[in-house]
C-alpha cells in the first residue's frame, strides 16, 4: 500500500525531530562532560595544594582530619554521580542515533563504518577522567598526610 504524501511528510518530520534530539543530547553530553571534568580537576587541585604544600597552615580546612575526610567523601560522591550521569548521557545519544538509523532508513541516515566500535569506546574515554579522580579520592580516604 503506497503512502500518502501527508504520511510521508509526518514520517520525515519525525525523522528530523529524532535527529535533532540525538544532536541535542550529543551537545549536552559534551557540555556536561567538560563541566564535570573541570569540577573534578578543581577538587583534585584543591586537595593536592594541601598535600604538596610544605606549610600545612595555608589550608586550615584540611588541618583537622574530619573536614578532610568529609571533603574526600563528598568529592568521591560527586565523581560517582558524574560517572552515572555520563553513563546515562551515553545511552541517550546512542539510543536516538540508533532510532534514527533503524526507523527511518529511506531518509538516508547512514552510520559510518566502525560506528559500532566507537559507540563502545567513546563512553569509556569520557568516563575515564572522572573515574581516575574518583580513584584518587578513594585512595585519599584511606591515606591522609598529617598536618
Amino acid at each position: 500500500m503506497p503512502q500518502t504524501p501527508e504520511a510521508d511528510d509526518a514520517k520525515r518530520e519525525s525523522f528530523l525531530q529524532t535527529c535533532e534530539t540525538a544532536r541535542h543530547y550529543g551537545n549536552m553530553r559534551f557540555l556536561f562532560s567538560t563541566l564535570w571534568t573541570v569540577v573534578m580537576s578543581g577538587l583534585v587541585s584543591v586537595d593536592l595544594r594541601f598535600v604538596l604544600s610544605t606549610d600545612k597552615t595555608t589550608t586550615p580546612v584540611f588541618a583537622d582530619p574530619w573536614p578532610a575526610f568529609v571533603f574526600h567523601l563528598a568529592a568521591l560522591g560527586l565523581a560517582a554521580a558524574f560517572v552515572a550521569g555520563e553513563f546515562r548521557m551515553s545511552k541517550l545519544v546512542v539510543g536516538y542515533q540508533e532510532m534514527a538509523r533503524d526507523n527511518f532508513l529511506p531518509y538516508g541516515l547512514k552510520m559510518v563504518r566502525g560506528s559500532e566500535t566507537w559507540k563502545r569506546i567513546v563512553p569509556w574515554v569520557m568516563r575515564a577522567p572522572l573515574a581516575v579522580a574518583g580513584l584518587y579520592f578513594v585512595l585519599r580516604l584511606g591515606w591522609s598526610p598529617s598536618p
